[in-house]
């Protein structure tokens, strides 16, 4: 029990780090945000709590804030992919997909395995109307997971946009094959 843990020894920054995580994943993002920043407050160098924070922000819609922790954890980590995809991330909520687009490049050249940032791209890329290059993303998002139901469901959205009704549905139908519950397959 991590609050057991807390009141053990009130300078863990982990046993706040996890509690908040475990607040995060049950949606109690502003207490999960008080755990990550006593977090940061015992240990300013910790670039999982920075960017555990980043994420509850960007859950509460808050991308401002998420991008300002995010780039904090590049600042402590340069090398941190998950840190350049989620911020890649918030600049795709803000609208802003050229800076997006360019975060994740970054994360896929630190990780040519990183799937997210595969599937992110091309969501960018086909919000800038670059089908293609989206398609390609995805892809090789399936490529490297063939069970990600999401790169199914994306490309099949890239393909519709292209007239290509018959691959779209090909798509959407795996991508419920994969994850019945995804509704947006349907």
């Amino acid at each position: 029990d991590y609050t057991q843990a807390i009141k053990l020894d009130p300078a863990d920054a982990d046993a706040f780090n996890n509690r908040g995580l475990a607040y995060a994943k049950k949606g109690q993002y502003d207490r999960a945000i008080q755990d990550f920043n006593q977090a940061i407050v015992i240990d300013p160098a910790d670039a999982m709590a920075f960017g555990n924070r980043g994420i509850a922000y960007a859950q509460k819609g808050q991308s401002e804030r998420a991008i300002q922790d995010l780039n904090q954890v590049l600042n402590l980590d340069p090398a941190d992919v998950v840190g350049f995809a989620n911020r890649g991330f918030g600049y795709a909520e803000k609208e802003q997909t050229e800076r997006a687009v360019l975060d994740f490049n970054q994360a896929i050249d630190l990780d040519p395995a990183a799937v997210d940032s595969f599937c992110g791209r091309g969501l960018d890329y086909a919000k800038k109307g670059q089908t293609d290059r989206a398609i390609q993303d995805f892809n090789q998002a399936i490529n490297l997971d063939p069970a990600d139901a999401g790169a199914f469901d994306n490309r099949g959205l890239a393909y519709a946009d292209k007239g290509q009704t018959d691959r779209a549905i090909q798509d959407y139908t795996q991508a419920i094959k994969l994850d019945p519950a995804d509704a947006d397959a349907f």
